[in-house]
């Protein structure tokens, strides 16, 4: 992959049990990588996250659900 080109990662949540309060994940990313804000408001308005935030220095990408019913995937 060359300079300036885009990398997508899909990263699915499935709750195969009973409900769950918040859930979150963490992904690490390499400190060359830069973050599209506007893809992960898409997300938000999309209801596939419910909030994220992003670490200082960029490296860290924390995504949040506020409750996931049984059986529901986003």
């Amino acid at each position: 992959m060359g300079v300036g080109n885009s990398q997508t990662v899909d990263i699915a949540v499935a709750n195969n049990g009973d409900a769950q309060g918040m859930l979150i994940s963490r992904i690490s990313l390499s400190s060359c990588y830069d973050i599209d804000m506007n893809q992960l408001e898409i997300l938000q308005d999309r209801a596939k996250i419910d909030n994220f935030e992003i670490s200082a220095d960029k490296t860290l990408l924390t995504l949040y659900w506020t409750y996931l019913k049984e059986g529901e995937q986003k």
